[in-house]
């Protein structure tokens, strides 16, 4: 019984790492705004420094970056910039599972590279989007950008020899999951055998 138990226990705990460590994407582009509804927050710029204050205290900024520089991405105003040869990095302090962002006229050199830590999930470049026409997407110069992952930490943005120029920046921390009743039923049927376990082991040295 103990081992079976312990057996059981061992098989949630091991279901739940997998489910925490996925690391699929869907990527959306093309859109506006962002596709999610409850997002946790948006972090758009000001031009100046620093200016990349997040509402939720969620993310931080980091590495090399200007402000307002070269293409405006949907005529927002205000933008940040990884200008050629530069890079910066928006750390999230939990884990997200939905990063999404305007990316202004989107070049082949432009880099997004997404991180669970340090283990690198995913990147994507403008290349994926060029449609053969110089600074020309979807028939716009800019469109959103939407990143469906789980633990995602970070997300760094760079570029070799164009400016990579982005705003809006948004984020959403991962909902609550509330185990299914058969699983708690199974959770806790482990449980009380350990508890019982320890009752009569207890009772034996008494």
């Amino acid at each position: 019984m103990r081992n079976r138990n312990f057996a059981i226990v061992c098989a949630l705990l091991a279901g739940a790492s997998v489910l925490a460590h996925a690391t699929s994407f869907t990527v959306n582009y093309g859109a506006t705004t962002s596709s999610v509804a409850n997002l946790t927050s948006t972090i758009t710029y000001d031009g100046s420094t620093p200016n990349t204050t997040d509402p939720a205290g969620y993310a931080t900024y980091s590495g090399s970056y200007v402000f307002n520089q070269d293409t405006n991405p949907g005529g927002t105003g205000n933008w940040i910039d990884a200008q050629p040869g530069d890079a910066f990095t928006v750390s999230f302090s939990k884990p997200v599972d939905y990063v999404g962002f305007l990316w202004g006229s989107p070049d082949a050199d432009n880099t997004v590279k997404i991180y669970d830590g340090a283990t690198l999930l995913a990147t994507y470049t403008g290349n994926e989007l060029y449609d053969g026409n110089t600074h020309t997407y979807w028939g716009n110069s800019v469109a959103y950008v939407d990143i469906f992952g789980q633990d995602i930490t970070s997300i760094t943005f760079s570029s070799t020899s164009n400016p990579f120029e982005t705003d809006n920046l948004s984020y959403q921390l991962p909902a609550t999951i509330t185990p299914e009743p058969s699983t708690l039923l199974l959770l806790g049927s482990g449980l009380l055998g350990f508890a019982g376990m320890a009752r009569r082991k207890f009772a034996a040295r008494a």
